[in-house]
């Protein structure tokens, strides 16, 4: 009987320790919560590219072994890359660069590669290099990213190129070693032809706010002066009286300490 009643018991609790996956589309809610694509949709992904399966060794492990890249777009202007791997996915150690060549001209964007940005991690802190004019960077927001299982994802707005219906660009990957730093595998330029950009509305996320609530901002030291002077106001130091998630420590001589 005892065991009829464990049994049991297991069969009750085992679906609750799956990952809500709401829409089916193999991406739990958490996931989809962190990239900003929507959970109640389900994101159909596109194979753009594939790279062939290398023997692990000692020094080139297999969490640095790119298999297959997926694309999707996701909603207005937002778009979504999935990178499986041999193995699970690890920030250990590991480095991803993205490069996009939004606009799919050679001429315009990094000298001999035509990118305008890459997206990517470094142990897990997402990453971005600009190469286009300083007026065009908002264009190009940071991106969003998360690993679960065999994938990283990226999810980033941007001016894909459209044509014909179609979303026409240019992208390379990098798998790298982040310490000693060296390349461990990659995919070469690839010209990707993928489906259009998506008609739906993009998730709100904090890039996209565009005021704030709750909050005034102020750039008069003389009213921050008089704001810590008052006993009456709790000054919060926010990089040594907090516990912060996603965020990291500004250091400079020209302004207070601040994390971004």
């Amino acid at each position: 009987m005892a065991r009829a009643t464990i049994a049991l018991m297991a069969l009750l609790i085992a679906p609750y320790a799956v990952a809500l996956d709401t829409d089916g589309d193999g991406m739990s809610d958490a996931l989809e919560e962190t990239l900003g694509t929507d959970a109640a949709f389900a994101e159909i992904l596109t194979k753009v590219g594939e790279s062939p399966a290398y023997e692990p060794t000692e020094k080139r492990a297999a969490r640095y072994d790119v298999r297959e890249v997926y694309f999707a777009p996701v909603a207005q202007g937002r778009w979504l890359w999935r990178i499986d791997f041999a193995v699970p996915y690890s920030y250990d150690n590991t480095i991803i660069i993205l490069y996009v060549d939004a606009d799919n001209d050679r001429a315009t964007g990094r000298s001999g590669m035509g990118c305008e940005t890459t997206y990517g991690h470094h142990r897990g802190r997402s990453t971005q290099m600009f190469y286009l004019p300083e007026d065009r960077r908002p264009e190009f927001p940071v991106a969003r990213i998360a690993a679960e299982d065999r994938s990283f994802y990226i999810c980033a707005d941007l001016p894909l190129k459209q044509e014909d219906g179609r979303t026409r660009f240019r992208m390379n990957i990098l798998s790298e070693q982040a310490d000693p730093h060296e390349s461990r595998d990659g995919l070469g330029w690839l010209d990707v032809d993928a489906p259009g950009e998506s008609e739906r509305a993009r998730v709100v996320t904090f890039a996209d706010l565009r005021e704030n609530e709750g909050f005034e901002v102020t750039d008069s030291a003389e009213l921050l002066w008089k704001i810590q002077d008052d006993p009456a106001n709790v000054i919060i130091n926010s990089y040594r009286d907090c516990d912060y998630e996603g965020f990291e420590y500004y250091h400079s001589e020209y302004r207070w300490p601040a994390l971004r």
